[in-house]
């Protein structure tokens, strides 16, 4: 097993394939985020205003170049989570495994994988050999073998411009020894998409097991606005929808309290 790359003190970046557009008002920015996590003490946050094939790429700390043999390890596994508020959805995906001297294996698959994991946790399974769920085909540019492998990155592109995406729990594994799994039914989480938004919104959250549930718009004074749900359900997956019309735009939170756990999020109405 190669360790979690999404976990201090790894370092992210991302760069341009090619950029049509610049807003100079969201430049991109990547950083940890330690409310919105799946796994460990943090995930990794980007978040761009371009236009463009983005690229968000791994490397050690310390500025050094790392060196995995992965002829032991099947499987690049991570969990995935995105934002896109243009309304036309992403439209390119793939992921990067390679070494320091250009040579790098491509994993190419649909969008839906990103336009799916829009506002809610979606666990990623490449096998590196290539093929399977959901439809992975690898292809090989220059010089590279599974023996020595030194970055991995993240690459999208949507119509129009600006989009965020949430990394969490990257790790290469074998079959015979995965660890880090977390399976989403285990972990209580709470998210709305599209945020911000115009017209509407959904929150979805996850029970791992029944419970009493109160999920409650504040204003950011404090003061309670709406109790969206008020009673006992069972685990599994929830979705509320909030329109815009119960709210003037400007920015409130949401919390959702069950019997074990208090979790909030921000809410933006344009």
């Amino acid at each position: 097993l190669v360790e979690d790359m999404a976990e201090e003190p790894a370092k992210w970046y991302a760069y341009p394939e090619a950029c049509w557009w610049w807003d100079s008002t969201l430049a991109t920015s990547v950083s940890w985020d330690y409310t919105d996590k799946m796994v460990g003490a943090a995930s990794i946050f980007c978040e761009t205003g371009n236009g463009w094939d983005l690229g968000l790429q791994y490397w050690p700390a310390g500025d050094t170049i790392v060196s995995w043999s992965l002829t032991e390890q099947d499987t690049l596994k991570f969990w995935l989570k995105t934002a896109n508020n243009t309304g036309y959805g992403f439209q390119f995906y793939h992921v990067r495994v390679g070494n320091n001297c250009g040579g790098y294996y491509r994993y190419g698959a649909s969008s839906n994988v990103l336009n799916n994991a829009m506002g809610i946790w979606r666990q990623v399974s490449i096998p590196l050999a290539g093929g399977g769920s959901p439809n992975y085909s690898r292809s090989e540019h220059g010089d590279v073998s599974l023996d020595e492998i030194s970055y991995v990155s993240v690459h999208a592109d949507t119509w129009e411009f600006g989009f965020e995406i949430w990394l969490d729990g990257m790790h290469f594994t074998s079959s015979a020894t995965e660890i880090h799994e977390l399976a989403r039914e285990e972990k209580i989480w709470l998210s709305n998409y599209p945020n911000p938004f115009k017209d509407q919104t959904t929150i979805v959250f996850n029970l791992p097991m029944s419970d009493y549930v109160k999920l409650v718009v504040y204003e950011l004074s404090g003061s309670e606005l709406m109790v969206l749900k008020d009673e006992w359900l069972r685990a599994g997956l929830n979705k509320v929808v909030l329109p815009k019309g119960e709210l003037r735009a400007g920015i409130y939170f949401y919390q959702l309290r069950t019997g074990s756990e208090i979790i909030s999020r921000k809410l933006i109405v344009n």
